[in-house]
């Protein structure tokens, strides 16, 4: 792999891409805009985030670790002194390039699914909170001390059935494969040690064809449930996803930022 940067500075500004600009138009043109967006979940479990208004060290009370006995966490663009954190809003547009549009959970709460030792969990559900019918969903995991990045995801459907498929969660250090977003440093909870970056970690998408996988039999999904991969722990961080063919947009208040400059500008 090519030398990267992180995407986020320490002021939040766009860094370099992580591919070449031959390699970002092969892969823009290889993969056809998907218009997958932000699919509002409940059941996040642990908080792995320190906000940018924590006061530390320690920040054990601000966040918790991924990775089962490793005692760091990641953290928001705009803590003092921190160089890399996450991007300040959450959102971000997935490097895979297929322009899904990703929304991390809040920093102040449970802002994941972490299955592992310290979590006690082998599986977990996330439930939408509009159930609605998709075409295809796209998911951000990966995993920590991971040997196998297969994990089951059992799509249940609104009216009791349930499809069974795999997703992806590699482990978070040097997977080259469907990279969405990279380079965020994590800190040691107990000292406040900026630890990580700015190639690794990383996070990988998942897209899931639903229409595909059912056919005819496509319906309303209620929730999904993941199994951890072969790893010590895995973590799932957002979905996205596309309506299908006649499922209306749903319309909902309560965003808080513009992060989209119009073409008028």
């Amino acid at each position: 792999m090519k030398s990267i940067r992180p995407p986020w500075g320490p002021a939040g500004c766009v860094a370099a891409p992580m591919f070449s600009l031959f390699a970002v138009f092969q892969l823009a043109a290889s993969t056809a805009p998907t218009n997958m967006l932000p699919v509002a979940l409940t059941g996040w479990n642990r908080d792995l985030v320190v906000e940018s208004t924590a006061v530390g060290t320690p920040f054990t009370n601000y966040a918790a670790e991924m990775n089962y006995g490793e005692g760091r966490a990641f953290y928001q663009t705009g803590l003092p002194q921190y160089a890399w954190g996450l991007p300040p809003s959450g959102g971000f547009i997935s490097m895979v390039g297929d322009g899904t549009i990703f929304q991390l959970q809040s920093y102040t709460a449970n802002n994941a699914l972490v299955l592992s030792p310290g979590t006690g969990l082998t599986n977990g559900t996330l439930t939408l909170v509009t159930p609605a019918t998709y075409a295809k969903l796209a998911i951000i995991a990966h995993s920590g001390n991971g040997t196998n990045m297969i994990g089951t995801l059992t799509l249940n459907f609104q009216d009791g059935t349930s499809f069974t498929t795999t997703y992806l969660a590699p482990d978070w250090y040097n997977g080259t494969t469907n990279v969405a977003w990279f380079g965020t440093a994590r800190m040691v909870l107990t000292s406040g040690a900026d630890d990580g970056g700015t190639q690794n970690p990383r996070w990988y998408q998942t897209t899931i064809n639903v229409t595909a996988l059912v056919g005819a039999t496509n319906k309303p999904i209620a929730s999904l449930t993941f199994g951890k991969a072969v790893a010590k722990s895995t973590a799932i961080y957002a979905v996205s996803g596309q309506l299908a063919a006649g499922a209306a947009p749903i319309p909902v208040t309560g965003w808080n930022r513009d992060v989209i400059i119009e073409n008028t500008a």
